[in-house]
């Protein structure tokens, strides 16, 4: 069934594209013509896509896409004219008359973004204008994005569940370590601007238990032919990193060409402490890890327009990274007196990496009459390989037994993901009709070898070694529609996803297989009580899949008493979250949203009172309830601060299945962030960030977690008619964004505290050049591909 509408939609035709028009006529309260004034067009994110100044007759005339639009009309860098307008067809707004007093003879257009925009439905983080994430990358940018926690396992909003991660409105098909390492390679320079979208149409995946971030990456700016930077940034942790590398930008007629490359090198430093409180013995577990960085990365695309009705574009984006490690760990146990008894220690262990990613995509679009009608499809392959290697000592005494051998260990992880999707918009006057399908193919193969050396020769142990193969396939299809009537907007949509997984352990001989098709609701309702007051009620469905190292049921043992293993029968969890949001003046915006996830699914640490062994494996164990109350607001104080504010107080409960003890946790926390933007001269080449982030005490699933509180502060100062820029920023000035969790199992508490270097200086020098000077009345939309894209 799945196969014939995919078909059935591939084979859909395409025609032309004609722009709308919006045109009218400024006047004075005289009715003469007011020339030079400044005509604003912006999108529902706030961002300014057009701005044409009326001409000696007081006439403007702009051509956009269809959809919904604020229009706002600006006489000496104030709003004297406001209008929110629906573009269909041609739009004449006839004469507008405004109390203009003199003409401008000169009128100078400056643009410039909110760096965050709180909608109903989702943040809008513009990376251009924020100081804290210059130099650094996409996980940089997510780090300091307002109510967003990033850890190795995964990116979460506080408060609720993880997401998923989109590029330019794709999906990356990746998850934990994997994910993190593949943002890593994004340097925060080559990123336009990040949206959390918190209640996703039906249009997007239904992963992501609590929404999607979508990154946007920058294009050709279609007001310079071409341009060109080059950029490099120096970071100090305990360990020194550098950072090079460029773009070059141009467009030759129908052809836009976009690309860039970027290097890293360096290291930094992370120490782990872990407790095991056991009923007659605590084991107390240090870890210091020097992590080695060595990343090359690149990206390059075009667009091209075979025509007025057709676009084809392409892109590529890859890096190389070659990390390793040096790690020493040591286990000191104590008695009930708090007396060292025995020890057990892990020591010259070192690790090298080599890992490849390649993503590419080709898209289309055909948009098939002047109302809007479109047709696009979309192509994607990643492939993601990773070598490793690893050699060890162990020796270890515990509890009388004495042990001490080398060991190395060699592995591969190869990831395959293509995905295929196609979405039709058909707009008429009255209401929008989206539809479309997709269908994804997920093919892993890894292998682990384990050679015993400690007699000097190589001895493989065919029981520590492993190959699993897992491969998932996912078909979608999702059928939306929206009206817009008075004061009243609404949104259904429905999205049904077939899955199909299948495991294989070639050392256990083992096959799982697992096959599902779920349905996923969205409905959307707002309603705009006045010009200033707007109401929102949202619900929406997702599903959280297992990745595939989730299902692999080898053990990997850490050490004697400590191994990782993965659940072969581990199912999807699901959340149900319904959202109430209020937006004052497009400037303060409160959400109350209440969320249930079932069958949750993680990774848990089962401990053993009487072995001391400790396992780390995947189960669905459990349920977790939520309520959350958001507020955010932006104060602008005259051309000097620019304040955006985020509050959120939220409870959870946890309630947990017999294998975890049917604990029962709950907790009501609450969390601030305080992004701050000094403006220091009034050339505006000199900036300043304050930027103030708490938690406090919280739960995930079982775990407690323990409060965190970061301040970064940073400036940034232009020369060269804002050609050279030079940026100096301080990260977790008091040194206090550590992990600190501690959990139960069978009894047995574990305690961790975590720190992971993110204490440092970053002195970044970035410099532009190209095209820049262009005639303001010739000023076309820069961001127009962006915008369809986050729209």
């Amino acid at each position: 069934m799945f196969k014939i509408i995919i078909g059935t939609l591939l084979l859909l035709s395409c025609s032309l594209i004609a722009q709308n028009k919006i045109q009218g006529k400024v006047t004075d309260i005289n009715n003469a013509p007011v020339k030079f004034s400044e005509v604003l067009l912006i999108n529902k994110d706030s961002i300014v896509l057009k701005n044409e100044l009326t001409n000696d007759l007081g006439n403007f005339n702009i051509e956009t896409e269809p959809g919904d639009y604020s229009l706002k009309i600006k006489q000496r860098g104030k709003i004297v004219w406001h209008r929110n307008v629906i573009a269909i067809g041609s739009v004449d707004l006839g004469v507008i008359k405004i109390d203009a007093g003199e003409n401008l003879n000169e009128v100078l257009v400056k643009t410039s973004k909110k760096t965050f925009v709180r909608k109903l439905d989702r943040l809008l983080f513009n990376v251009e204008n924020s100081l804290s994430s210059t130099g650094g990358n996409a996980i940089d940018v997510l780090k300091v994005t307002p109510g967003l926690q990033v850890a190795n396992s995964g990116i979460n909003i506080i408060g609720k569940n993880s997401v998923t991660v989109m590029t330019d409105g794709r999906l990356v098909q990746l998850s934990g370590e994997d994910l993190i390492n593949f943002l890593s390679s994004i340097p925060a320079d080559n990123i336009k601007s990040v949206e959390v979208i918190t209640a996703p149409p039906a249009k997007y995946d239904a992963a992501g238990n609590s929404g999607i971030i979508n990154i946007n990456l920058k294009k050709l700016n279609k007001e310079e032919p071409f341009n060109a930077n080059i950029n490099s940034s120096y970071e100090q942790k305990t360990y020194a990193a550098g950072t090079i590398g460029g773009n070059i930008n141009s467009q030759v007629d129908r052809l836009s060409i976009y690309t860039n490359v970027n290097y890293k090198n360096g290291a930094f430093k992370i120490r782990e402490n872990r407790k095991y409180f056991y009923p007659d013995q605590l084991w107390d577990e240090y870890n210091n890890k020097k992590e080695n960085i060595n990343l090359l990365s690149g990206r390059i695309g075009m667009d091209y327009k075979l025509d007025s009705k057709n676009e084809l574009g392409a892109s590529y984006l890859g890096s190389l990274s070659k990390p390793s490690n040096t790690e020493i760990d040591q286990t000191n146990i104590y008695d009930n007196q708090n007396e060292l008894t025995d020890y057990y220690t892990k020591t010259a262990s070192f690790k090298h990496r080599k890992d490849f990613f390649h993503s590419y995509n080709v898209h289309y679009k055909n948009v098939l009459d002047s109302l809007g009608k479109s047709i696009s499809g979309n192509i994607d392959y990643l492939i993601a390989d990773q070598d490793t290697d690893r050699t060890f000592d162990i020796n270890s005494f515990v509890n009388g037994n004495s042990a001490f051998y080398n060991a190395f260990t060699n592995g591969n992880q190869n990831v395959k993901i293509t995905t295929s999707n196609i979405d039709v918009e058909l707009p008429y006057k009255k209401l929008k009709y989206n539809f479309g399908g997709k269908v994804s193919f997920i093919d892993t193969n890894n292998f682990f070898n384990y050679y015993d050396i400690s007699t000097g020769e190589s001895v493989l142990d065919t029981k520590q070694s492993n190959e699993f193969k897992y491969t998932e396939n996912t078909q979608a299809v999702y059928f939306s529609t929206e009206s817009k009537m008075d004061k009243w907007e609404f949104q259904i949509g429905l999205r049904a996803e077939s899955t199909q997984t299948k495991g294989f352990s070639k050392t256990l001989n083992e096959t799982n297989k697992s096959k599902y098709i779920k349905l996923f609701p969205t409905a959307y309702a707002s309603y705009n009580v006045n010009d200033k007051n707007q109401l929102a009620l949202n619900y929406s469905r997702r599903v959280g899949r297992p990745s595939y190292y989730m299902t692999n049921p080898f053990r990997t043992y850490i050490n004697d008493y400590s191994y990782i293993e993965g659940n072969p029968f581990i199912q999807p969890e699901f959340n149900n979250n319904i959202e109430l949001s209020h937006t004052y003046n497009d400037n303060l915006t409160t959400s109350l949203s209440f969320g249930y996830l079932e069958n949750g699914k993680s990774q848990v640490q089962l401990l053993d009172p009487i072995t001391n062994v400790s396992k780390f494996t995947y189960l669905n164990f459990c349920d977790v309830y939520s309520i959350s109350f958001d507020a955010s607001y932006t104060l602008k104080k005259g051309q000097w601060l620019e304040s955006y504010n985020y509050a959120n107080l939220f409870y959870k409960k946890t309630i947990a299945n017999a294998v975890l003890d049917n604990q029962i946790v709950e907790m009501a926390s609450y969390y601030f962030n305080s992004n701050n933007t000094f403006i220091l001269n009034k050339s505006k080449t000199f900036f300043a960030s304050l930027d103030l982030a708490y938690r406090s005490p919280q739960i995930i699933n079982i775990s407690h977690m323990g409060e965190t509180f970061n301040i970064n502060a940073g400036a940034k100062y232009f020369l060269l008619n804002k050609n050279l820029q030079f940026a100096l920023n301080f990260y977790d000035l008091l040194r206090d964004n550590k992990y600190r969790a501690y959990s139960y199992s069978n009894g047995v508490k574990s305690q961790s505290n975590n720190y992971a270097d993110s204490q440092f200086m970053r002195f970044s020098v970035l410099y532009k050049f190209g095209n820049s000077k262009i005639n303001v009345r010739e000023k076309k939309r820069g961001n127009e591909t962006e915008s369809n894209r986050a729209n």
